[in-house]
């Protein structure tokens, strides 16, 4: 049986921790990556990913506009922004974002979320992976709408 894998996209700026992310994910699904929004909204359309791993404080454009960019264009991809800066992932869970995770964050927790929304990505909207409720943060530094 040929079985696709499901598509993350990781946008972060930093070189390193984008080839950190992107090899930590790749173990089990197909990752591509892109270091902006230049480069990352044209591969929504052509890769079409279950997942995008965004960075809210991107150059030119803010992570959070993509992710408005990302929600008209495809619905049901799950979107995870990332940040050191609280504020922002505040607006961007009430902007719409599936979860955020806090600067620094472990690359298990980020395996973990990401592994909740790939493996249920029909049920995913409305209702967030278990534990993970807007509202309450978790160790790791998640969070979830809920």
């Amino acid at each position: 049986m040929n079985r696709t894998l499901p598509t993350v996209i990781i946008i972060e700026p930093d070189p390193v921790l984008r080839r950190q992310l992107q090899e930590q994910l790749s173990a089990t699904w197909s990752v591509r990556s892109a270091p902006n929004a230049y480069l990352a909204v044209p591969l929504f359309q052509s890769v079409r990913p279950a997942l995008v791993v965004i960075e809210a404080d991107l150059p030119f454009v803010s992570g959070l506009e993509v992710c408005d960019i990302l929600k008209a264009r495809l619905p049901r991809t799950a979107v995870v922004v990332v940040s050191r800066d609280m504020k922002r992932l505040a607006i961007a869970l009430e902007s719409g974002t599936d979860a955020v995770l806090a600067k620094p964050f472990s690359s298990q927790r980020l395996q973990e979320l990401a592994g909740d929304f790939l493996a249920y990505p029909q049920g995913r909207r409305g209702s967030a992976p278990q534990g993970q409720r807007a509202g309450r943060q978790s160790r790791s530094g998640a969070r979830s709408r809920g």
